[in-house]
């Protein structure tokens, strides 16, 4: 089996991986570092690396590299010494959702279809070779940590062809140049419902939900839907959008 690192913390994808590599090592920023994911490498007697910032990124003995979910760059300088390719995830197109929030700009921009995209890892950032691309419907239900969830899934399906493919292909893979990138998602701290689309409000709620909620006035709100002037819910709050359409926010309970 091909000796393999990730760089990353989810545990389903690591198990799958595990499953068709010789898995040497789990490389994760420090903030993002638990239990399970110790517990996972003590087991399994995988090297746990944590990195602080991007030139803390370990030069080590593999054949491939798996990154999904890591928060640090690569830097050009790594990429250029290390000696194996490194395989990343990305939940977006890499025509029109490149960056690093692509799922919460799916959820925003009420986009129809998400993307999993495999590609290669180079010094230009998510404009490496495409190595699979894979699609899905989005429910426009979905909150964020449950897209999150389907991509997860998609990701774990797919990645033991993917490695196989890699390293065994020897057909050049295509490169999708020219797309376009998102910038860093912020959304505003507090909201006005009243000052924005119904949809908008609805998409923020849907994100917000994974992170404490949306902030409206001194409230948190996890969850929105479309309602009428009348629609009465306990733990939901009505609010009056500028398109003047009223959408229904879900309290977050104490």
């Amino acid at each position: 089996m091909p000796k393999a690192v990730f760089f990353g913390t989810s545990i389903p994808l690591l198990a799958e991986i595990h499953s068709c590599c010789e898995l040497t090592a789990v490389v994760t920023e420090k903030s993002r570092l638990s239990d399970e994911l110790a517990d996972f490498c003590t087991t399994r007697k995988v090297q746990l690396l944590v990195a602080n910032k991007s030139g803390d990124i370990p030069l080590l003995d593999a054949e491939i590299g798996i990154c999904f979910g890591f928060g640090l760059i690569f830097q050009t300088a790594f990429l250029e010494k290390n000696a194996y390719p490194i395989i990343n995830i990305h939940p977006g197109s890499l025509k029109t959702n490149r960056g690093r929030h692509p799922l919460h700009w799916n959820i925003f921009l009420n986009e129809r279809d998400t993307h999993v995209v495999f590609h290669q890892i180079t010094p230009n950032i998510d404009e490496g070779p495409v190595l699979l691309e894979t699609s899905f419907l989005r429910n426009p239900d979905w909150s964020l940590s449950t897209l999150e969830d389907k991509v997860l899934s998609y990701a774990v399906h797919n990645i033991s062809q993917v490695i196989q493919d890699y390293l065994q292909s020897k057909r050049e893979f295509p490169v999708t140049r020219d797309g376009a990138y998102r910038p860093r998602f912020n959304p505003p701290s507090d909201i006005n419902p009243d000052q924005m689309d119904s949809r908008e409000l609805i998409a923020l709620a849907k994100i917000q939900s994974k992170y404490g909620g949306l902030k409206v006035g001194s409230n948190f709100y996890i969850d929105a839907k479309l309602a009428t002037p009348a629609f009465k819910e306990s733990n939901w709050q009505v609010y009056k959008c500028k398109d003047n359409v009223f959408v229904a926010l879900k309290e977050k309970e104490p």
